[in-house]
């Protein structure tokens, strides 16, 4: 642009000379003014206000008139300047010529215009700062296009040079500088320092780790913390529940089956508060229980004995109850998972009877249960079940049982009848429903066999104050005209004037029976039948029971009466004990009831009893002249030879000689018993 206004120029004086040649020079004859010169100027600085150009020298009266040459500025032709940047301004001043003077031009001036001072640079105020915080920083103020940096000066924290404060780490006070550059027109400035104070901070999120699912089996187990800030100690706290301990170092034992409440707290320090977590709830469980099953007992019929339930599995120290259902078949079920088909008069209503077996739970484990369902088939039956075959009534239940007992005594007919256990039966006998005695059974001709088949009557309970006629003695039968064999029963009996445990008058014969239990008597008593005369006999017989009486006591029979013929006690065993007020034998007494001591019509062979239970085997020994066979005082033996077998040895041998039979084995409790099998055959 100066190149090109100087080339203006140039063309423009040349055009000038020309015209004025040619003219003929308009100033010929003038003079040149003195020496033109525009004043200098000092001191000037960007930012100041406009200022007015002067000269000095000059002559005549010519116009003086100015202008730029080059610079940031501009000019008037009156000479007031106007700066527009800093640097060298250059100008120059003309005064016109006149009739006198030419017009006369100064050397060019120089001005330097200074850069200016900024406005006040000021860092904005920083408030709420805490440790962990990041912020970028402000100015306000300052002058120009200089880029604004930030230092620290101190403190605990990284200032980056744009101004972000990040890195906190303490509290305390930061302290920062900003500086504004310079640029073309102003200089370099700084702010004063800025203090900013950083306060504690709240702790990043602090939680207790989820230790998860925990039982009653669960090893103790140590509470872990996350999160936080200060790095300080933390102390855990159970807030509630039992269920187990807490120590503060967050170590768990397992108390008791429930729920427990913990936290825990991190210490703060002097950059962070301390803080708290929620509360966690651990829940210690039972454990469940391995399978319970209840074992199968097999298909049943209604006429079935009682059978006990009995379970596998299960954990625990919990107690195995039992209880019913539901299910059509009628029985009952005890506590302990005894099982009773019930009966009705004349029908026994199968279908399944549904157990459910519970075991309780226990400070580890769960209740645990099972249900199973027992069929039980139908059985119809007539009042006693008849097999005309053999003329025999079948009995399988108490209520045949029971029936039977009833036609026996209201229909003379029924005496003679035969009978036969099908199964062991339970008379569910107790004070309130005592067993009432067969009066007669059998007949002298016409026969009567009541056959235990091998089983047992169990539940035979009698009271002498509560059955009729008790003065006639307590029994299972009070006469017996027919036969009982191949029977156990089981029961206490008391008496106010005779009791027994089969038979009160025997005029039969008992054969391969137990007793087990207590005949108690006001009167007289026995295991198996009290008096024996015209006829009665008594084989292979085994009293287990103890027979204790007011007046006379014999643990197998108390009288065999005199002058009269057929009375046997063959192979008899008493292993109970006999005591009685007046006269006890192990085996039997003996007196008859007119008082004769001595047996003079009967025999009693091959007997032996327990030395322990009685003093004597038969109390008063006669001479029994009136039969052939004769009378011979019982074996007494000691309980080492019961158990060792000799005695069921010695008593084979001659049941064998006899009958070409073995009638005795040693039982589970190493006692002689009957052998039902050989028995039965």
């Amino acid at each position: 642009m100066k190149k090109l206004k100087t080339f203006s120029l140039a063309l423009a004086l040349i055009a000038c000379s020309v015209l004025f040649i040619a003219c003929g020079n308009n100033e010929s004859g003038m003079i040149d003014q003195e020496t033109l010169t525009v004043n200098a100027v000092a001191g000037k600085k960007f930012g100041d206000a406009a200022f007015q150009l002067a000269t000095t020298g000059g002559s005549g009266e010519g116009e003086v008139t100015f202008a730029l040459v080059s610079g940031p500025a501009t000019v008037t032709p009156g000479g007031l300047v106007t700066v527009t940047g800093a640097g060298s301004i250059v100008v120059k001043a003309t005064k016109a010529a006149d009739s006198k003077y030419r017009s006369a031009v100064s050397v060019n001036l120089t001005i330097i215009v200074g850069k200016a001072e900024q406005a006040m640079l000021e860092i904005i105020d920083v408030l709420g700062r805490k440790v962990g915080d990041a912020f970028q920083l402000a100015t306000t103020g300052g002058s120009g296009t200089g880029v604004v940096t930030y230092e620290k000066i101190s403190g605990t924290a990284n200032v980056s040079n744009a101004g972000f404060v990040s890195s906190i780490t303490s509290a305390g006070d930061i302290v920062v500088k900003a500086t504004k550059a310079a640029d073309n027109n102003f200089n370099q400035t700084a702010s004063n320092e800025l203090t900013i104070t950083v306060g504690k901070a709240n702790q990043a999120a602090f939680s207790i780790e989820n230790p998860g699912a925990k039982t009653m089996l669960s090893q103790d187990f140590e509470l872990v913390a996350v999160g936080g800030s200060s790095g300080e100690a933390v102390t855990f706290t159970r807030v509630s529940g039992t269920a187990a301990t807490v120590s503060s170092a967050g170590f768990v034992s397992i108390v008791e089956a429930g729920s427990i409440a913990v936290t825990a707290t991190m210490a703060g320090n002097s950059n962070y508060y301390e803080i708290t977590s929620a509360e966690l709830t651990i829940t210690i469980t039972k454990v469940n229980q391995t399978a319970l099953v209840i074992t199968n007992p097999g298909d049943k019929t209604v006429v079935d004995p009682a059978f006990q339930l009995v379970t596998t599995g299960g954990s625990g120290t919990g107690a195995v109850t039992y209880e019913r259902v539901s299910g059509g078949a009628t029985a009952t079920v005890s506590l302990t998972g005894l099982v009773t088909i019930t009966e009705t008069e004349n029908m026994i209503s199968g279908g399944t009877v549904y157990v459910k077996a519970t075991k309780a739970g226990d400070d580890i484990y769960n209740e645990a249960t099972h249900t199973l369902g027992i069929s039980i088939a139908d059985f119809e039956i007539e009042e006693v079940d008849y097999n005309p075959a053999n003329n025999i009534r079948l009995i399988r239940t108490r209520f045949q049982m029971e029936r039977f007992r009833t036609l026996v005594n209201v229909q003379s007919a029924s005496r003679s009848w035969n009978a036969k256990l099908m199964n062991d039966i339970d008379l569910q006998g107790s004070a309130g429903n005592p067993w009432i005695p067969m009066d007669v059974y059998g007949h002298a001709t016409s026969g009567g066999v009541f056959d235990g088949n091998g089983y047992k009557i169990s539940g035979l309970y009698m009271d002498g104050d509560d059955v009729s006629d008790a003065s006639s003695g307590n029994a299972f039968i009070r006469s017996l005209y027919g036969s009982v064999k191949n029977l156990t029963i089981v029961g206490d009996i008391t008496a106010d004037y005779k009791g027994a445990g089969f038979v009160i008058y025997n005029r039969g014969s008992i054969r391969y029976c137990i007793f087990e239990g207590t005949v108690s008597s006001a009167g007289d008593a026995a295991g198996i039948s009290v008096f024996n005369p015209s006829m009665g006999s008594v084989w292979c017989c085994i009293n287990r029971g103890n027979i204790s009486a007011d007046n006379r006591a014999g643990g197998i029979a108390v009288e065999f009466a005199a002058s009269t013929f057929g009375q046997e006690m063959f192979f008899c065993i008493n292993l109970g004990s006999v005591t009685a007020g007046l006269e006890a034998g192990a085996v039997a007494v003996a007196a008859d009831s007119a008082g004769d001591t001595t047996i003079t019509g009967g025999a009693v062979q091959n007997c032996y009893y327990l030395d322990t239970t009685c003093a004597i085997g038969i109390y008063d020994l006669g001479a029994g002249q009136s039969h052939p066979q004769g009378i011979k005082q019982p074996t007494s033996k000691t309980i080492t030879d019961f158990q060792n077998g000799s005695v069921t040895t010695e008593i084979n041998g001659l049941t064998f000689a006899k009958t070409g039979k073995n009638f005795f084995i040693q039982g589970a409790d190493n006692l002689p018993t009957l052998d039902w099998v050989i028995t039965l055959a």
